[in-house]
This record gives C-alpha cells, sequence and structure tokens, in this order.
C-alpha cells in the first residue's frame, strides 16, 4: 500500500496562491494550445561559430542520426540497449530535443530479426522510457538503467541468447521507475554557467523561497568537488561525459569514457573494445573524433530554441509563472562566464527557464495522490529522479540540470515537465 501524503505549505505562502489564482481567472480563461506548430525554432547551430566550428557541428549531427549495428559499417549496439541511435530518441522538435510522436522503441524491439518482447510500458504513441529499478533482489538500492532490449536473435548477432529483464515481475513488486529523454538545446550555454553564478542563483529571493517551502543544494562530482550539471539527476560534469555514458548505457556502445561492455557475455560480444575511438588513420580533420566527441561537439554548439511570437496570454502565463512560485527553481534567465565557442569572447545570457544544477527540495505529494493522478505505480521516496531528503522526512529532492521548462509545448513535444511526467 502507498503512505499517505499531503502538500505542506507555509501559511504565509497559502494567500499568494489564492490571489494568483483569483488573478488568473480574472485575466483571462487559458486555454492550453497542445504543442507548437511548425516551425520548430531549434535544431540550428548559435551564432558567433566560425565556418570550422560549424563543419564540426554538422559532422556531430551526422554522428548523432547514424544507426548503429552490432556488426557492419556502423558497429557496437548491444548486447544490451535502448535504442540503436541517439536522433531516435531526441527527435522533437527537431533533432537534439525529446520524444517523438512515434515512438521508435516498437520497432526496435524486432529490427533485423530480433526476439524481443515489446515492454507494456512502451506504446506506440506514449514517450520513449528508459527503465530502472530501485532495488537489487538482496534489498539493497539499485537505481541503475536496465535496458529494454537485447541483441538476441539480430541478423548481425548469431548465436547470443540473452533475456530482457523481468519488467513485468518489478512492476508488480513496485520497484519500477521511468526516466524519458532530456532535450539538449542549449547545453553548451548550460556548460559555460561558471559555479559562482549558479551559487548566487541559488541563494537568491530567499524570503520568496522560504514562502513555498524551497530550499536547495548544489549537486558536486565526488572527484573534484565542482559542480555537475547534465543527466536526470545532474551527475554529470561535463557533456563528453554526458554523451560517453549514454552512449554505453542506452545503445551499448563501449567508447574511450566508457570503455567495458555492461554484460560480457562471451557469445554476444562481436567487436573488440572500446568499439567508439579516436579515428587516428583518418585524414579528414572531421572525421578524426570519436563520436563520443562528435556527440559533445554537436549539443556544444546547439541553439537553444527561438521563442514564439509573444502575446497577451504568454505575457500574462509569464506573470503567473513568477508569482505562483514557478520561476524560483525555473530560473528565467543566466549569464554563461565564458561562451560556448572560444571564437567569441563575450559571455551570454541564456534567457530559458532552466533548472540549473541545484537539488531543490519541496514537500511534494507522494506516491498514492501521484499514483493516481498520473496512473503510474510509485513507491514512496523512490531513488532516481526523487530522492529522499532523509530517512525521517517525506520531503523528495527533485535532481535535475539541463532541462528547459520551455519544451514543454514546444512543436512536437508532449511529454515533459510536469505535463506528462513519467518518472
Amino acid at each position: 500500500m502507498f503512505a499517505k501524503s499531503k502538500i505542506t505549505l507555509p501559511l504565509l505562502a497559502l494567500p499568494l496562491l489564492f490571489g494568483a489564482a483569483l488573478s488568473l481567472h480574472a485575466d483571462f480563461f487559458a486555454l492550453d494550445p497542445g504543442v507548437r506548430g511548425d516551425p520548430a525554432g531549434a535544431g540550428g547551430p548559435i551564432d558567433g561559430i566560425s565556418d570550422n566550428e560549424k563543419k564540426f557541428f554538422e559532422a556531430g549531427l551526422e554522428a548523432f542520426t547514424e544507426i548503429q549495428d552490432v556488426q557492419g559499417d556502423d558497429p557496437g549496439l548491444g548486447p544490451r540497449f535502448n535504442l540503436d541511435n541517439c536522433a531516435g530518441c531526441h527527435a522533437q522538435p527537431a533533432v537534439g530535443g525529446s520524444s517523438p510522436f512515434t515512438n521508435p522503441q516498437v520497432a526496435v524491439a524486432t529490427k533485423a530479426n530480433a526476439k524481443n518482447v515489446v515492454p507494456f510500458f512502451i506504446k506506440i504513441d506514449g514517450p520513449v522510457r528508459e527503465a530502472r529499478f530501485k532495488f537489487k533482489p538482496d534489498g539493497t538500492r539499485d537505481g541503475g538503467v536496465h535496458a529494454l532490449f537485447t541483441i538476441t536473435g539480430r541478423d548481425d548477432a548469431p548465436g547470443c541468447f540473452l533475456a530482457q529483464p523481468d519488467f513485468a515481475t518489478a512492476a508488480a513488486q513496485n520497484n519500477l521507475i521511468f526516466r524519458i529523454p532530456t532535450p539538449t538545446f542549449g547545453a553548451g550555454l548550460i556548460q559555460a554557467i561558471d559555479e559562482g553564478t549558479i551559487l548566487a542563483n541559488k541563494r537568491s529571493q530567499a524570503l520568496r523561497k522560504q514562502f513555498f517551502g524551497i530550499a536547495g543544494r548544489e549537486n558536486r562530482n565526488g572527484n573534484d568537488g565542482t559542480i555537475t550539471r547534465f543527466g536526470w539527476k545532474a551527475q554529470n560534469k561535463s557533456l563528453l561525459i554526458f554523451a560517453g555514458e549514454a552512449y554505453n548505457v542506452e545503445q551499448g556502445v563501449t567508447n574511450e569514457l566508457f570503455p567495458q561492455e555492461r554484460d560480457e557475455t562471451p557469445e554476444c560480444h562481436f567487436n573488440g573494445t572500446p568499439e567508439d575511438q579516436t579515428r587516428f588513420d583518418q585524414t579528414e580533420l572531421t572525421a578524426v573524433p570519436s563520436d563520443t566527441a562528435k556527440f559533445a561537439i554537436f549539443m556544444r554548439f546547439l541553439a537553444p530554441p527561438t521563442p514564439t511570437a509573444e502575446t497577451p496570454s504568454i505575457s500574462n502565463g509569464r506573470s503567473l509563472f513568477d508569482r505562483i512560485g514557478c520561476a524560483l527553481c525555473h530560473t528565467p534567465s543566466l549569464t554563461t562566464a565564458s561562451p560556448p565557442t572560444r571564437r567569441s569572447t563575450r559571455s551570454r545570457s541564456i534567457s530559458f527557464p532552466i533548472c540549473c544544477c541545484i537539488t531543490w527540495v519541496q514537500d511534494w505529494p507522494t506516491t498514492s495522490s501521484r499514483a493516481t493522478r498520473e496512473g503510474t505505480n510509485f513507491a514512496p521516496r523512490p531513488c532516481g529522479a526523487w530522492a529522499s531528503a532523509s530517512s525521517s522526512s517525506t520531503m523528495d529532492e527533485r535532481r535535475t540540470c539541463g532541462r528547459p521548462s520551455w519544451l514543454t509545448g514546444v512543436s512536437g513535444t508532449s511529454n515533459l515537465a510536469h505535463r506528462k511526467p513519467t518518472w
């Protein structure tokens, strides 16, 4: 059974919320317009990059869309994987974004005669998902990605026999949680924010944050102590590490940052490792970097989206977003310490709402009400996207960075932010 849950807000915050609700009714009757139509307003490089930098951006884009095989022209897929290319997950509203309208995981399950069964939570019209188990069989914390598919039966993987994880049992035991792809637009700008700016942002508007019960802590690298920025739990320090981890975890491709297979069943190994390497034998400059490095370059130079034309509804919504406290976590604008491109010397303002590198803590409704609302099973204080702030508290930590809230409602994107969460 789920524990009973409640939302606890300081008394001083209640009049503010009530007033905001009345103001919303008085200002306009809001209608959700749905996802933004074409053009996407995203997917291109940032302004100010050189011709050579643009060539590397385009090479990164090409690698990002490359279809991986077990053996062949683009080897390395598996033995376990969630999809066979980056752009399949990061597709809407343009390459670099998030889940497309049609989930490619359904087709890849049996591609090349693979023998996978599509897990019950993967739907053709649902979001791309990866699955994690909260606990291991011995009761200790897990939280790691359990790949949906294996290369068993594929034409390019003869003799490999691997079982898929038992997701049905995990769900029955309330041991299953999900992630959806994070957008990467403007990621290079997020990487360029200095730590002083992040810490100053954490300390800002202290009284308003106290009204809403919001506090935070920066996420830090255990090795050098600096602030980490990327991934659902802001666990990765840089775009390069983010790319290497994703290549290994999501596609099963070993690389120079993650050189070992996650499943070392000998019959399912068909390539030397690491499968993705720096290509020292290439003469063309853009062909030398590994795919992992190209992914990082692509994301580093990928521009933030272009806002749609301002309307009274947008203006009212922005004002309400601030009045009810959303902007206390989703920072409207931050300024980089240095640009993602060395050619330019000016800093840049990131003018889209982001939750950047801070674990915001608020007394959220736990499992039972969330499960009823979202139709998904949750356990109190699950590990992963939500982590317990203390063993004796109902407070949960929302850990994320580089997941801009602007993407909700962008062309072709509807499975993000608070619109349709799938933690």
